[in-house]
């Protein structure tokens, strides 16, 4: 399959948006003395602002804090250079500061929400918002999740680096979350940091971190250790292992979950051992486990979409464990570590197994995590 037949079609399950220093400040409130982004972003924001690019290689080379992206009308217009057709806007990484447990963060979160409302009402259905779910107490999640529902939020992104509220995501007391977003065709999603950061409480706890030299600069954006790169699919391998043993996927055989730029090597082997864990451990053994309709996997398959970054061999995780379904093009955009060229790098990784196979990448497993693409 040649980009041509993609062109224009293509759905990206992971971007960011990148607030300027004096909207961020505003965000933030009270929390905006404690975040040391802030004045990092006000010195780039200070420098001048390239020219939109108008050519899809300048497109895609068009990465960091001063991508021109920062107004709506700019976002879409890139989007439609680099051939995207819809495309899921998460709040740039950092803001794990806002799954806080005060009510200032909770806040400060619901402002950020609003922040993503208005830049998504800008843009139009090209982009859809990512809002933040503080989970840290049930009732004020579930009014936060009702309230920015109603105004047309496209996702929720999640925290997991502690037991929500401090309950299983499958407990009781957290069933009508996940029935709004059933009932709003919504997804729910976690992407790298929602498991914390390394230096602040994380999964697993930083303090098993091997010392070393000082954090590697990767791209341009982030900074992060080795330690945090291998451990980062632990706290979304205990979170969707809750929701799928716990019965949540199938109670809500309509939710759907996205796991963006926590590496994917993992989910293959991962849904093998969970198959297994559920036969030998389920109810025919212990009847007071949930019984459940489908192999664990086949939850996965039906209501689960992973976003790999663009240096893993995807292509050949599917040839090992098929799964075909859970996979979809996410370009991490504007941040560096996307790569100058992922769609040129997945299409050469995934052109052995066939033009299905790459229609499913790019453009319909992507398109049931955000719907309604043409």
């Amino acid at each position: 399959m040649s980009l041509e037949r993609i062109f224009g079609r293509i759905v990206d399950v992971d971007s960011h948006l990148f607030v300027p220093p004096d909207d961020l400040e505003q965000i933030l409130g009270p929390l905006a003395a404690d975040d040391v982004s802030l004045a990092f972003t006000r010195r780039l924001f200070a420098r001048p602002a390239p020219s939109l690019p108008e050519s899809y290689e300048a497109a895609w080379r068009a990465k960091g804090m001063m991508a021109t992206d920062v107004r709506p009308e700019e976002r879409v217009r890139l989007l439609r250079v680099m051939g995207i057709a819809r495309q899921l806007v998460l709040p740039n990484t950092g803001f794990d500061l806002l799954f806080g447990h005060t009510r200032e963060v909770r806040e400060a979160a619901a402002r950020y929400n609003d922040y993503a409302l208005a830049w998504g009402r800008s843009a139009g259905p090209t982009c859809v918002m990512a809002g933040l779910l503080n989970m840290t107490a049930v009732e004020p999640a579930l009014a936060e999740a009702a309230r920015v529902l109603e105004a047309g939020m496209g996702a929720l992104s999640l925290a997991c680096h502690e037991p929500p509220a401090g309950l299983s995501p499958a407990a009781p007391e957290w069933d009508p979350l996940w029935s709004m977003l059933a009932e709003a065709d919504t997804p729910a999603v976690l992407h790298v940091g929602s498991a914390g950061i390394a230096g602040r409480t994380g999964f697993p706890d930083p303090r098993w971190a091997p010392p070393e030299p000082g954090p590697r600069r990767l791209g341009g954006s982030e900074r992060l250790v080795t330690f945090l790169e291998a451990t980062s699919p632990m706290g979304p391998q205990v979170y969707l292992a809750a929701l799928v043993l716990g019965g949540v996927f199938e109670r809500w055989p309509t939710l759907r979950f996205g796991l963006l730029e926590q590496t994917t090597g993992w989910v293959g082997p991962w849904a093998e051992r969970l198959d297994w864990i559920a036969w030998h451990f389920g109810p025919s053994t212990h009847p007071s486990r949930v019984k459940l309709a489908l192999k664990p996997s086949d939850y996965l398959a039906r209501q689960v979409r992973a976003a790999p970054m663009w240096i893993e061999p995807v292509g050949a995780f599917i040839a090992r464990d098929g799964l075909e379904e859970v996979y979809a093009f996410g370009s991490d955009f504007p941040h560096p570590e996307g790569g100058a060229d992922p769609v040129g790098h997945f299409l050469k990784a995934l052109e052995p197994l066939g033009d299905d196979i790459l229609e499913k990448f790019f453009v319909s497993n992507g398109a049931a995590l955000l719907p309604d693409v043409g």
